[in-house]
């Protein structure tokens, strides 16, 4: 958590809530890479475990064939924004779209109007979780973040806030 409060500048702060500290913009991608990890130990080889919206998958759907993981329109119920094709990483999107604006934006204790919705899609499931948090807070100044070494390995699909428009940051 305190590695993603400094990469984001901020705009991911489990400390900043009342009672001190609130982990869950992290902890369900954590979870998910977690379970992914036992189930490899157990010797399965293609998973994919879902946490809530949080998604950690290895091995693709099957030897040759990416996990298909849709990415759930923030205001149209039922509509996919976007199709993302991932054989082994994790993808993690936050938003006002399940359950309202329940995201702070640590800064000023305000419900976050950076961004409608945030997917982040990388390697590891609980860091992706806890950047589409900070995204929600941050909107397009957190695009400054994937210019960071931290962030090499990481991608991005933002809605904004107050407009239909997007914007996406690639990575491979």
């Amino acid at each position: 958590c305190l590695e993603i409060k400094e990469v984001s500048e901020g705009a991911f702060d489990p400390w900043a809530v009342p009672g001190g500290f609130d982990p869950s913009g992290y902890v369900k991608g954590w979870a998910a890479d977690q379970v992914s990890e036992q189930l490899i130990k157990q010797g399965a080889k293609h998973i994919q475990v879902n946490a809530g919206g949080d998604i950690s998958v290895r091995g693709g759907k099957d030897a040759n064939t990416p996990w298909k993981l849709a990415v759930a329109h923030p205001s149209i119920k039922g509509e996919i924004s976007k199709l993302y094709s991932i054989t082994t990483g994790a993808i993690a999107t936050s938003g006002s779209a399940e359950r309202g604006d329940h995201i702070i934006d640590p800064h000023s204790k305000t419900v976050a109007v950076g961004a409608r919705s945030a997917t982040v899609i990388g390697p590891d499931a609980g860091i992706s979780d806890a950047l589409a948090t900070a995204l929600v807070v941050s909107g397009r100044d957190g695009a400054s973040w994937f210019a960071k070494e931290a962030l090499s390995e990481y991608s991005c699909w933002v809605v904004d806030r107050h407009t239909d428009t997007t914007w996406e940051i690639l990575r491979k």
